[in-house]
């Protein structure tokens, strides 16, 4: 269902045009998000797992060798349309650049505590997706770019941090540094890449 709606959403696009959020909102509302308990650092107190997938490349945990995600197998025309609304949001003059990645994160409906991603070589780059309208308050990306990237990550919190608005536009943010997403209500996904 998901491959065809995405494939839906694709081919309706004209040339140069990117998908809406309302078509990726709908899309993600498909996505079948695995119940992830390997995200630990990421799981807010109290829960035991959080909705969260990774396509593209990941580290295999046995062997510690790169390789395709499971989520992304035969979810091609998701990953692309994903791929298109981000590319779509943007500045104009940037959208036909390359956007070189590795792994596209998926998140719904978690508030992800204080965490220092692992491995990354790079930016990240965050976009949020989600009922936006009405009542929806939180959401916003709370980052310490001063983190040193050491030592136990909780003790940053009364270091000057920043609230990064992902709803309206793509956020690049070092997600080597701690962040954390603050508490929100309403349907929210995040897309990082």
């Amino acid at each position: 269902l998901m491959g065809s709606r995405g494939a839906g959403v694709l081919e309706k696009l004209q040339e140069g045009s990117h998908p809406s959020n309302a078509s990726v909102l709908a899309a993600l509302r498909l996505w079948g998000f695995a119940k992830n308990t390997s995200r630990e650092n990421v799981t807010p107190h109290g829960q035991s797992w959080v909705h969260s997938d990774h396509l593209g490349l990941v580290t295999n945990r046995i062997e510690h060798k790169p390789c395709i995600s499971q989520a992304s197998i035969g979810h091609d025309n998701f990953t692309n349309l994903l791929i298109l609304w981000l590319r779509g949001r943007l500045p104009a003059h940037l959208r036909e650049q390359p956007l070189p990645f590795t792994t596209i994160s998926v998140n719904k409906d978690y508030a992800a505590r204080l965490h220092r991603d692992q491995g990354n070589e790079g930016p990240s780059l965050g976009l949020a997706v989600g009922d936006f309208a009405g009542d929806f308050a939180g959401g916003g990306l709370r980052s310490w770019p001063g983190d040193s990237k050491k030592g136990d990550v909780n003790l940053i919190r009364t270091q000057p941090s920043v609230v990064l608005d992902l709803k309206r536009r793509p956020v690049a943010f070092d997600g080597n540094c701690g962040h954390c997403v603050e508490p929100f209500d309403g349907w929210h996904g995040v897309s990082d890449a």
